[in-house]
């Protein structure tokens, strides 16, 4: 081959060395290299973020990261940030909102998680088909690791999967765990988590009752609490096992109100189960329900007064039908059945 040749196969190998796509986003290296994760021209570190100084050391030396900082990519970094987001955005919201209110917050976070949550994952699964025709539809459920193999490899290039994943699963735990909200118990019960607690549904019963009376039903009231609680009285076991318990919340009737200055009300007077009978609990300082409900019950209770309360109360007040319901969280329960700082919670539906 004569020396023009040899010149021209030379000009043209570097041609297609220029046009080669540089491997190191740093100096433009376009040759490969197996022996380390970095460039061994520059030291550039594309999963790090970050270019070591290599200094004069070999191609196989392993430099240590200075600091924390430096050991964490910037991946990682971002998917930590999330994480640590959330959870403190589910524990303000937790503080910060009425019981109702982190029920619907948490169902849609939960809906939210796992749509995020099926973004990565499904993401990761057509990455995963596309370099390998060993994978099938059932893999997304029967081999969930695997699938993530080609997406851990090709760090930090396709991290967003592992962002939506692990958010999404971070969302989801936090709804559950931290905000709260939704009796998941009441999953397995017969009514799937909307039946109205015992203490509403005892309520009813009872004004359903007591409002039979005018219709021929028992001759006294006190005949229609002990058709609900049992004539009977409870055995020292049945007692014991109906200790006082610590509880977040309770449904409340409400029995009537004291009147304060100008026609306003100064507070609310409540009703609600104790130890199998419907009693006096305690009241409710008027000024703390918001105030669409204190204009709402302003308007309404002395449209339904009676002459005489509903159950036995040791003070005077103005006395109304057993038609209100609220909800209210509070401390614990007295010895003697009274609410340790009731604090309004919701409105609930009339008992007609």
């Amino acid at each position: 081959m004569s020396e023009a040749s040899v010149a021209e196969v030379e000009q043209d190998l570097e041609a297609v060395e220029t046009e080669r796509e540089p491997l190191c986003k740093n100096c433009g290296r376009t040759e490969p290299w197996t022996e380390t994760e970095w460039c061994p021209t520059c030291g550039y570190s594309e999963r790090f973020g970050r270019t070591f100084d290599l200094g004069q050391q070999s191609e196989d030396w392993d430099p240590e990261p200075t600091d924390l900082s430096d050991a964490i990519a910037p991946w990682v970094r971002i998917l930590g940030a999330g994480v640590v987001a959330l959870f403190l955005v589910g524990i303000a919201v937790r503080f910060t909102l009425p019981t109702s209110t982190r029920a619907v917050w948490t169902m849609f976070q939960v809906l939210a998680g796992l749509l995020l949550f099926a973004t990565g994952h499904l993401a990761a699964y057509m990455a995963a088909v596309s370099e390998s025709d060993k994978f099938g539809p059932v893999d997304l459920f029967m081999k969930p690791f695997g699938i993530w193999r080609p997406t851990t490899r090709d760090l930090p290039k396709n991290a967003w999967r592992i962002w939506c994943a692990g958010w999404g699963v971070t969302a989801v735990l936090v709804a559950v765990a931290v905000v709260g909200g939704i009796n998941w118990m009441g999953i397995f019960e017969e009514d799937w988590g909307f039946k109205k607690s015992a203490e509403v549904n005892l309520v009813k019963e009872v004004t359903k009752r007591a409002r039979a009376e005018r219709e021929g039903g028992p001759d006294t009231l006190e005949e229609a609490l002990d058709e609900v609680a049992g004539e009977e009285e409870a055995t020292a076991e049945e007692e014991k096992k109906q200790e006082i318990v610590r509880k977040e919340e309770v449904d409340v009737l409400v029995l009537g109100y004291v009147p304060g200055t100008r026609g306003r009300i100064q507070s609310l007077m409540l009703a609600s189960m104790f130890r199998r009978k419907l009693q006096y609990v305690g009241s409710l300082p008027f000024a703390t329900l918001p105030d669409d409900v204190q204009a709402a019950l302003t308007r309404e209770l002395p449209t339904i007064q009676r002459p005489t309360p509903f159950v036995d109360v040791s003070h005077g007040g103005t006395w109304v039908e057993p038609q209100k319901v609220l909800r209210v969280n509070f401390v614990k329960w007295s010895s003697k059945g009274r609410l340790d700082n009731p604090v309004f919670d919701e409105m609930l539906e009339d008992v007609n």
